[in-house]
């Protein structure tokens, strides 16, 4: 079962305002008119919002999370109001970039996210330490590509 809390970054027991408020927040950030990927995440973002600000399908909801809760199926880690924070960051980092800055900042964040998932799923210390290293490489190649386009 999808955990619309988690999606949202907010607490279980959050107040409507605070559910609008972190609604609000994320739209900013993952509406496919100001971010292309985010069609989906926008999706769920909406759905997550429209099942926790009605009183009536939030309860019928949570009395479903409860259940699954009790027998033994976990929700995922939730998703974090610092993460939200940090991606609004992000977002507003990315707007006073140019167009060309813009698209290599992007592709960094990118393969950053790319690698850490990778990473997080690496079991073992040796398969971690090339995760790093990997990642380490890319993360200089492009900032390189940054650093030349700025000059340009």
């Amino acid at each position: 079962m999808t955990d619309f809390y988690q999606i949202l970054g907010v607490e279980r027991f959050a107040t409507a305002s605070q559910i609008k408020a972190a609604y609000r927040s994320l739209v900013k950030i993952w509406h496919p008119d100001i971010n292309a990927d985010g069609t989906a995440k926008f999706r769920q973002i909406t759905e997550a919002n429209a099942v926790l600000s009605d009183s009536k399908k939030r309860k019928e909801y949570d009395s479903k999370l409860s259940a699954n809760e009790k027998s033994g199926i976990k929700a995922s880690e939730r998703y974090s109001v610092q993460k939200a924070k940090f991606d609004i960051s992000v977002t507003e980092f990315l707007d006073r970039l140019s167009p060309k800055d813009k698209q290599i900042a992007k592709s960094l964040l990118k393969t950053a996210e790319r690698l850490s998932a990778i990473k997080t799923q690496a079991h073992f210390g040796k398969v971690l330490a090339q995760v790093n290293a990997d990642s380490q490489e890319k993360i200089t190649e492009l900032k390189r590509k940054l650093q030349k386009q700025s000059r340009d």
